[in-house]
């Protein structure tokens, strides 16, 4: 009896395993198209590049509302970029964009969000 459990959990193993698979997404094409068109603003200037949600196909009926719970949680910035370009960039509390913040551990959010893409690119 001891065999037929072990038999059937073999077969339980193997056919739940056999539906999992991995996803066909081609990580340097996503790459390749992310430094064609990547926006990097200029050194000397405060200028930078802004792209309307509108241009994107965004939902532009679901900002105010994360703008609002954003506001509610006591947000001070909140900025989306999209290919380097400014998409949204609002100021929440009295802050301002020069206003100064102590942000600590959001480094180390920033870091690993960005270096897996700067390493692609063999910026780092």
């Amino acid at each position: 009896m001891n065999s037929c459990k072990v038999y059937l959990l073999l077969v339980v193993f193997l056919f739940t395993f056999s539906f999992c698979s991995k996803r066909d997404v081609d990580t340097d094409m996503l790459i390749e198209d992310l430094t064609d068109e990547t926006y990097f603003p200029p050194i000397n200037s405060t200028e930078w590049e802004t792209k309307s949600i509108a241009a994107l196909n965004w939902n532009d009926n679901k900002l105010q509302p994360l703008l609002h719970f954003l506001e509610e949680k006591n947000t001070k910035s909140f900025i989306i970029l999209y290919n380097g370009k400014i998409v949204v960039e609002e100021y929440f509390n009295n802050h301002t964009a020069t206003s100064s913040w102590y942000w600590a551990s959001a480094g180390k959010t920033l870091t690993t969000t960005a270096f897996p893409v700067l390493h692609k690119m063999k910026i780092f």
